[in-house]
């Protein structure tokens, strides 16, 4: 089991303090969730623990700052989102948290700012710790479905399915309710559709 330095328990400790005062008790608990949650993930495939802990805990830090600072962080960082992004509200809390994280904490690992980018829309060929935090923020055991415990379950043994069978649901959801679906989206769509080998026309018809 991965022990944390003392210097890594104090980041941790202290970005634990940070989030606890930007977002509401039930989105602090869920962070701490996906923490443990993906730090397990960590130790089973082989990934940074320290970076996944990190990226884990300042995924949702901008999820409860309200539609006008989201709206301001994406703004100044242009670069992140396209126009169509931008009238897409559900990822709006993404972009603004990986601006967030890079303007008022000075993150610069790529990897731990695409991790948070990334973890609602996901996108074609993610990092490692990219996959284990966009399945670990669906599979928290505050997530109380069927189908967050099955694939809490399989992602022991199976992290690329859990990805494909997110994604997949998704786009289908959103499909099916005339919903923006993100450029990344697809992306994820048909890249890990076609590394499990799975038929992608059929999944819409």
């Amino acid at each position: 089991m991965y022990v944390f330095s003392e210097v890594e328990q104090a980041q941790i400790k202290n970005f634990r303090t940070l989030i606890k005062g930007l977002m509401s008790e039930y989105r602090y608990n869920h962070s701490l969730s996906v923490e443990k949650e993906a730090c397990e993930l960590a130790e089973i495939y082989g990934c940074n623990i320290f970076k996944v802990a990190i990226a884990a805990l300042l995924h949702d830090i901008a999820k409860d700052m309200g539609r006008h600072k989201q709206l301001e962080l994406i703004e100044f960082g242009n670069h992140i989102f396209d126009e169509q992004e931008r009238n897409s509200e559900g990822l709006w809390h993404a972009g603004a948290g990986a601006i967030y994280i890079m303007k008022n904490l000075q993150i610069t690992d790529d990897e731990i700012i695409n991790a948070v980018l990334y973890h609602t829309s996901g996108r074609a060929n993610m990092s490692l710790l990219e996959k284990i935090i966009f399945v670990a923020d669906k599979v928290t055991n505050d997530r109380c479905s069927a189908i967050s415990a099955k694939r809490r379950k399989e992602v022991q043994c199976n992290l690329e399915n859990v990805v494909w069978d997110i994604v997949r649901n998704a786009v289908v959801s959103l499909a099916e309710d005339g919903l923006y679906i993100s450029p990344m989206t697809w992306g994820a769509y048909n890249y890990y559709g076609s590394a499990v080998g799975r038929d992608l026309d059929s999944q819409l018809a």
